[in-house]
Formats: structure tokens, sequence, C-alpha cells
């Protein structure tokens, strides 16, 4: 068309098909008609209609139907103790439906590969990439996210920078790569390429970090027997639902920003800018909601990460409603005021994407429904701004379906739901046959040797020989007993007046207390602490079991507690143990360690044990050689 002009409307029109006002005094903003699905208010919490705009009119039964399905399967997988299946299920939900939308719509203009790689395989390369760098590298070990104190949750303030800032402004940034290089091109510089390309990058990106942060389930506890159901499950629906859609929205409002409105992309303006600070903020605070969270002991803390992360998950999907909803209203009235006509305007015959409703020859808009012709699939905008070939191929008509036949909602439903529940489920047999294969080489017992050795005479030795402080030595203040306690240098604790034990260099004391300490170093915890009251051992074992669980170790294992000769105590006792760690931002981590237990000859009790990642006990490791100087000093004093 060469110019733009406004048709006489027919009888029962309720909206303009030029701007899409509402012309019964809606106004044109239609804050109760979101101009991708009208009959819906646009700030609703609607994740088909929000995500997946361009199925809106044609079949978002069929995409609730498979998320709602996609969730199930890792939901039930969790709470019967198929862990492994359970994640890999869950990270793939989201990515699934999305694969199948952009195929069904497409979004990909006949270049599935190249859209593919840009939108997914990029996001999802770099998501393995940086989140193998932070959780294993710049975090220096697995149990770093992991703040743990027996009477209280700690905080780790450089872990808290990673988590917090680091992560979620470099994988933003990173997410972006392939949806704004996509964006770039004229076949997809529309506003909803953006948004579809960023959403899909988004979710991708989630995936990755998801399997990455919980590959220590691809061991022995792929399955557990006796699973917290209320622990597993919160964690599963944050993972396949949450973050894939916190990620997604945030992502898709950036790269939807650098679109921008009409013909060609915006690029970098101040538009994107606006978005990419939404983007980054939302991703912060779910971040760091998530470590504040996971300071709370066990089920708790998942669940309170689980409710915060869909507050910032409704807020992103509202945003971008509104984003999406005026994006489309202020084009078509910048188009009709300036005389010309939108890509996507209505030419020869054409219907409506939702109603299938006839539309009007240069509608942007469906008189009867109000929905946006931009609400259509690629091949329906296409077909609806083409000029007939042959007058006689199609006729307007008020009936779009024969009498009894099924709605267009229906058509695709079986296969669609189909294709992504066989996806789900193969991800997830695999992720299962992977744990599977490493729990067979694992002798699933915990470890009989430590390497641990007690000696207090070597202990006093190293007492004596510290320049730092000698025992007993004081600044003056009364409190001045912890010297050079941060920074890794090392220094004396005094858990008492008269018990102390000696960290060695390499090792930071977090947080000491009156008759408490935690250490950590070479990746792995220490914890000391006294039992001021007359106890026996029985409950100092039972007591301190009990406070490895509330850490959040689930399916604990113990060796049974054997005695241990000790002079200077009048019963001395040790066992060790195993169990997962898990948390919604440290990933599942298996982890192992060993407990000390002291009666005193006055009755009081003293507890030593430490916890380790899997395996990061070796012989003659610094970490090895640390736990047996920090242990020889302690029992040197008791």
């Amino acid at each position: 068309m060469s110019e733009s002009h406004t048709p006489e409307l027919p009888a029962g029109a309720r909206f303009d098909p030029v701007t899409g006002a509402e012309l019964a005094g809606g106004g044109g903003e239609r804050k109760q008609s979101f101009a991708l699905q009208p009959g819906e208010p646009v700030a609703s919490f609607n994740l088909v209609s929000s995500l997946m705009p361009l199925a809106s009119g044609s079949a978002p039964q069929t995409y609730r139907w498979a998320l709602g399905l996609g969730v199930l399967i890792p939901v039930v997988a969790g709470a019967l103790g198929f862990l492994a299946f359970a994640f890999v299920a869950a990270a793939l939900v989201v990515p699934a439906v999305y694969v199948v939308y952009m195929y069904d719509v497409n979004q990909w203009e006949d270049q599935p590969i190249g859209v593919v790689l840009g939108s997914i395989g990029a996001a999802a390369a770099l998501g393995v990439g940086f989140t193998f760098l932070w959780h294993a590298g710049i975090l220096g070990d697995d149990l770093a996210p992991v703040d743990l104190d027996g009477t209280q949750p700690g905080i780790r303030w450089t872990s808290f920078l990673v988590l917090a800032l680091l992560v979620p402004i470099v994988s933003e940034l990173l997410k972006e790569v392939g949806p704004i290089l996509l964006a770039r091109r004229p076949a997809f510089d529309d506003m909803i390429d953006g948004l579809t390309f960023g959403v899909a990058a988004g979710a991708a990106f989630a995936a990755a970090e998801t399997i990455v942060v919980n590959r220590g389930l691809f061991s022995s506890f792929g399955q557990v027997d006796s699973p917290d159901a209320g622990f597993w499950v919160s964690l599963i629906l944050s993972a396949a639902v949450v973050k894939p859609i916190v990620y997604g929205a945030a992502t898709g409002i950036a790269v939807a920003s650098f679109s921008g409105l009409g013909a060609g992309y915006d690029g970098f303006k101040p538009a994107y800018v606006r978005g990419l600070v939404e983007a980054l903020v939302a991703n912060i605070l779910f971040q760091a909601g998530l470590f504040f969270a996971s300071r709370l002991d066990g089920t708790a803390g998942n669940v309170l990460g689980l409710v915060w992360g869909a507050l910032i998950a409704a807020v992103l999907v509202v945003r971008l409603r509104y984003l999406l909803h005026y994006a489309v209203l202020e084009a078509a009235l910048e188009a009709a005021s300036t005389g010309g006509a939108l890509k996507d305007s209505a030419v020869g015959t054409a219907y409506c994407p939702s109603c299938e409703m006839p539309l009007l020859v240069g509608a942007n808009f469906c008189v009867a429904c109000g929905t946006s012709v931009r609400a259509g699939s690629k091949v329906t905008r296409a077909r609806n701004r083409s000029e007939d070939a042959d007058p006689a191929v199609a006729r307007p008509s008020l009936r779009p379906a024969a009498a009894g036949v099924a709605p267009q909602d229906n058509k695709k439903t079986a296969m669609v739901v189909g294709a992504i529940v066989a996806t789900i489920l193969v991800g997830g047999v695999l992720g299962q046959v992977a744990a599977s294969a490493a729990g067979d080489s694992d002798d699933m017992k915990p470890p009989s040797e430590t390497g641990i050795t007690l000696d207090p005479d070597a202990g006093d030795d190293l007492l004596n020989k510290t320049s730092a402080v000698r025992l007993g030595a004081d600044d003056g203040t009364g409190e001045g007993k912890n010297v050079e306690a941060a920074g890794g240098k090392g220094g004396l604790v005094f858990l008492s007046d008269d018990v102390v034990f000696l960290v060695p260099k390499g090792f930071k004391i977090e947080d000491p207390g009156p008759g408490y300490a935690q250490v950590f170093g070479y990746k792995g915890y220490f914890f000391a602490y006294l039992t001021p009251k007359k106890t026996t051992l029985a409950k100092l074992i039972a007591n301190n079991l009990t406070g490895i669980q509330n850490m959040g170790v689930e399916e604990l294992e113990i060796t049974q507690p054997k005695a241990v000769q000790v002079t200077g105590v009048k019963g001395a006792a040790m066992l060790n143990f195993r169990g997962l760690l898990a948390t919604q931002q440290g990933g599942s981590i298996p982890v192992e360690g060993f407990a000390y237990y002291f009666q005193r000859e006055d009755g009081t009790g003293a507890t030593a044990f430490g916890l380790y990642g899997k395996g990061a006990l070796k012989p003659k490791s610094k970490l090895l050689n640390g736990y047996n100087t920090m242990l020889g000093t302690l029992i040197s004093t008791l």
C-alpha cells in the first residue's frame, strides 16, 4: 500500500482497526485488554501470552498443557528420589517448550540452524563455560557459596559479591550476545523477534547453569531412598520454572528494547540502556535474595528462595507485557499519524490471528476482539500482508471453521505436547543413567580412613612455637585473643580461657565466638565448639549430627562411632559421615567429613568436625595437614 486510511467501521466494531483503541470509552491505552491477547488485562501473570505472544492467538492452551506437564515430570521424579533425572528434566522444560514454539510459529524464517545456534546454542555454551568458571574457579571450591554455622547462618561476603553481582551482571551480558546478533539482521529486527530470542537465550543459559551447579548429582546421589519431598521439590520448581522465567524475561526485555519499534532495530540507544538496567537489577535482586534465603536451614530457606524468585518473575512478566503492549499500540499510532502503514498491516484477504474474523484492509487490529495483527505466526502475518493472487481463492466469512470442526487451538496439541514431554523424559533418563554409571564405581560408603592423626604432644609443640600470640596473652581489652583472624593468615582461636587451637596459614577464621569457631580453607570447613554443661559422648554425637543436618546436609550417612584414646580427657569418640549439601545457588554438592567428640575431666564436652567436598581430603594435602594441626592443638589444651 502506498498510503494508510481508516476504512468505514462495520456495525458492532469494538476496536479501532488502525490504532487499536477501544471505541466504547476504553481509550487508547487499553489497560484491561492486552494487545496480543485482548481477553487478558495487561497487568496479569500469564506466561504463554507474555513469553510466547505469537502463540496467544492460535494455541495458548497447547503451550499451557506443555508447560504444566513439563513441570510435573521433574517434580514427581524429585519427590520419588530420582534427583539426577529431576534436575536434568527441570533444566529442559522451558527450553524444550520454546524450541517447539519457535518452530511452530516459524520464528526462524526457515533458517533453523542459525537461529537455534544464535539464540539457544550460544547461550547454553556460554552458560556452561561461565558457570564452571565462577562455580569451580573464581570461588575456588564447591563449598564456597555455602556459609555454615553451628548456631546461626553466616555470610561470606566474598561469595556474596561473586554470586549477587559478578554472576548476574556477566551472565546477562553473555545471554544477550546471540540474540542481539540475530536482532541486527533485517529478517529478525521486529520487537517480538527480539523478545523471542532473548527469552530463548535466557532459558538456555538457565538450563546450562542448573546442570553445571548440580553436576554433583551425577554420582551415587543421583537417587536417594527417602527424599525430603518439600526440600527437593522447592529446588526443582526453582530450576524448572522460576530461574528460566527470570533469566528469560529479563533478557527478553533487554533484547526487545534493542529491537525497538517499527521496521529496523533501534540498537544501543537509551531504550536499550533502560531495558538492560532493568534486566541487571532483576538478576541482581534475584541472586541476592537466593543468597540470603540460603542462610536459612533446609526446606525453609529453599521455600523462601522459591517465593522470592516467583515474585521477581511475576514483576518481570508484567513489565514485559507492558513493554509489548505499548510498543504495539505506539507503533500503530505513529504510523497512523504519519500516514504510513506497518509492515504487517492487513492487505487483501486477511484474518485475525486470534478469532479468525476477517480483517479490514489496512487494519493493524481486529475490530471484533482487538488482537494485533502482529500476534500471529510469521506464516499468518505473511499471508495477511499479501495481495490475493486469485480473488476467488478465499472470501471473508463470519464462520472461519465448519460446524463441528475442532478449533485451531486443539489441532496440534497432542503432537506439540508429546514432542516436549518426550524431550524432557529423554533428557531425564540420560541424566539418571549417567548418575547410575557414576554410582556403580562408588563404594557407597562414608570414608573409613581420613588420614587424621591425633597427637596432643605435637599440638603442644606447635602452640609453644607460635609467634602470633602466646597462650593466655591479652591485648589489654580482655577480648583480644583472636589475632590475624582474617585474610587466610591463620592465628590462634580461643574457645575459652584455656581451650585454644592453632589455625595454619591458608585457612580463614570466619566466625569466632564464645565457645565456638568456624574456619575455612582448601575446600574444607573446620568447626569446633564447647558444651559448657556436663554431658556424655552419646549426647555430643546426637547433638552434632542434628546440627549437621540443620546445616542442610541431606541423606546423612555415618559410620559406627568408635572410641579413641586421647590423654587428658575422660573419654573420646569419632565417626565419619557423608551426605548431600544442596542450595538453590550453590547447587547440589556431595560432601563428607569426620567428627571427634571429647568428654573432659569435669564432665563438660568439646566437639570438632570437618566438612569438605567429596574427595577433597587427600593424603599429604594442605587440607589434611591443616586438620591435623587444628585438631592436635585443640586436644592438647582440653
